[in-house]
């Protein structure tokens, strides 16, 4: 099996996701924390607090009132699981196209790798909830805090776990499932199927640069695909999870 076509060792998977989610949680969590704040707004308002009018007002009210910082609330759970949770999704990636070529001899087809990829999804949201759990409802808190992260997210498990018991760290694992399952398939089988049509032929020709941009232009696509399968069942989980006036998936709906 080439590499490009996600070949490789359990551990180099586990490294290279572990890495990977690491940069992207932390170049990402500022947009994150206007995405849920944005998509559980409607409580915010039944409570008083701040309503926006859209993302750019979203990100200026938040660094008016809580200063930059204040999109970085939550930051340091998915910062903390990012190595495990990425890692869990590129292993159990691995573990399900292992039904379909188990000697890595063949290329998989773009239906094997969806299925493989939900697999990976599968695993990614046994780590992701309780982790999202804690994220969400910092993420959620619109007062200054002058109090560390650590502190935040110790003060806000440990307030879950007195509230709820061990279970209400994983609230929203049932609509995590439907955003993680069917979007790591779909970002599984378009970075792999994408990687693989650009280097078709090429393989041994191409420059280190060159090889380095279809690596970003299989990722960002692949990247593209996973929001477009997930933004709706993580608007639920956002709510559910955040206990926004939602205590179910049912009622969410």
């Amino acid at each position: 099996m080439s590499a490009s076509d996600g070949g490789g060792s359990s551990f180099h998977h586990f490294v290279a996701g572990g890495l990977g989610g690491s940069f992207s949680v932390m170049s990402g969590h500022p947009f994150d924390t206007i995405k849920v704040r944005l998509q559980t707004m409607h409580h915010a308002e039944v409570l008083g607090q701040r309503s926006f009018n859209g993302l750019l007002d979203c990100a200026m009210q938040t660094v008016r009132h809580e200063g930059a910082r204040g999109l970085f609330k939550g930051l340091m759970p998915p910062l903390l699981a990012s190595v495990p949770a990425n890692a869990c999704f590129f292993m159990g990636s691995a573990f399900g196209r292992s039904f379909f070529n188990k000697k890595e001899e063949k290329e998989l087809a773009s239906h094997q790798l969806f299925v493989a990829g939900c697999f990976g999804g599968f695993s990614l949201a046994l780590v992701t909830t309780p982790v999202e759990r804690i994220k969400c409802i910092l993420q959620t808190r619109q007062e200054v805090s002058t109090r560390s992260q650590i502190y935040c997210v110790w003060d806000c498990g440990h307030t879950i776990f007195r509230r709820e018991g061990f279970k209400g760290f994983y609230r929203g694992l049932c609509v995590t499932f439907v955003r993680d399952i069917p979007s790591g398939g779909g970002f599984y089988m378009t970075y792999y199927a994408m990687l693989r049509a650009l280097n078709r032929g090429d393989e041994e020709k191409s420059s280190k640069l060159k090889s380095a941009l279809r690596v970003m232009a299989a990722g960002g696509t692949a990247g593209v695909v996973n929001w477009i399968l997930a933004i709706a069942p993580d608007t639920l989980k956002s709510r559910v999870q955040t206990g926004t006036g939602w205590r179910s998936h049912a009622t969410c709906w």
